[in-house]
């Protein structure tokens, strides 16, 4: 068994009653718990969705949110979800 493979809890993974695609896409729950609880169940990477991200940073700064990650040891951030990265200039019609 390996045990140096780290985890990262995927924002629909963590976030409770978040909602994809509504207009409740960000967690109801607080920041800090989300990422205590993740570390507590051993992972190391957390997964922050864009419209959580917008509704975090009503309350918190990035330097707090960066404060909160690493007194938890949470090593991996993942911003979901960006998209068309790959593409060269205007997005093709389907």
């Amino acid at each position: 068994m390996n045990k140096n493979i780290e985890l990262l809890a995927s924002y629909w993974t963590i976030s409770g009653g978040a909602q994809p695609h509504t207009d409740k896409e960000y967690s109801p729950f607080d920041f800090k718990d989300r990422v205590e609880a993740a570390a507590n169940a051993g992972f190391k990477g957390f997964g922050i969705w864009h419209a959580d991200l917008d509704r975090i940073l009503e309350q918190r700064t990035l330097l707090e949110m960066k404060q909160i990650l690493d007194d938890n040891g949470i090593q991996h951030l993942e911003l979901e979800f960006l998209t068309d990265w790959f593409l060269k200039g205007e997005r093709k019609e389907i």
